[in-house]
């Protein structure tokens, strides 16, 4: 039973952790990091392809000082007790399992972390596009569109108000030019309301002006009736006859 334990503690890889995966695409590069305890920071490291046993060759593209691909280099940060493995130009026979290992003395079996490396052909380039939005995207799209609302609704209702003033001032400027019409109305001549024929139509002015001895008016003037000429003779003399009866001299004051 002992002797089973020995061969399986040989054959096994030593200090074996969780199994780290890393995706890379193809034609690009892909880092590998593989860190390591205290006390290892001057051993020697490397990464080892498949299986990695003392019963079968190893396969080390590289290790610390060489390499044996020229697209694998490692490049150790003792500081931060990690090296990291580039590989550049990345092949599909790039993916498979590999191991970061760190090399101990004998009788002591060696270090090793399982790494999973995925190669991808084609890099997803519509992920974005059925991604959500952020939070601050949704908050700006909405402040935006409430914004433009905003002054779409506010254009709207100056539009109405001033269609309505419009509208208010045409009125008024209707209400002021009836009002103007108005006025000329009232304003005509009362002769220019005489019909022909009103015997009530008359003005005692020119009867007063032909008896005045002082004017300069012709004959023709004062012997003008101050009726229409429609009027009849008998209505004339009836009129005339009364102005006699005046004071004479009441009439030639006036």
């Amino acid at each position: 039973m002992t002797i089973i334990w020995i061969i399986i503690f040989i054959v096994t890889p030593a200090g074996i952790s969780a199994v780290i995966t890393v995706s890379g695409y193809l034609g690009e590069s892909v880092q590998i990091k593989c860190p390591y305890d205290s006390g290892y920071e001057t051993n020697i490291k490397y990464l080892c392809k498949g299986e990695c046993s003392l019963w079968k060759t190893k396969d080390i593209p590289v290790r610390s000082g060489s390499a044996e691909d020229q697209r694998f280099s490692l490049d150790d940060d003792t500081a931060a007790r990690v090296f990291t493995i580039n590989i550049t130009d990345l092949r599909p026979e790039d993916g498979g399992t590999y191991w970061c290992g760190t090399k101990r003395t004998k009788p002591l079996p060696d270090l090793y972390t399982e790494i999973l490396l995925l190669v991808k052909t084609v890099r997803a380039q519509s992920t974005h596009l059925i991604t959500f939005p952020s939070t601050g995207i949704i908050i700006l799209y909405v402040f935006v569109s409430l914004l433009v609302s905003g002054i779409a609704l506010g254009v709207l209702v100056l539009l109405c108000k001033w269609r309505k003033f419009q509208v208010t001032l045409a009125d008024v400027q209707s209400s002021i030019t009836a009002q103007r019409n108005a006025r000329r109305d009232w304003d005509i001549p009362d002769h220019e309301y005489d019909v022909p024929g009103n015997q009530h139509s008359m003005t005692m002015s020119p009867v007063y002006e032909s008896l005045n001895p002082n004017t300069n008016q012709s004959d023709s003037v004062y012997q003008r009736p101050p009726f229409n000429t429609n009027q009849s003779d008998s209505i004339y003399q009836k009129y005339f006859t009364t102005m006699q009866m005046a004071d004479p001299d009441t009439i030639l004051c006036n």
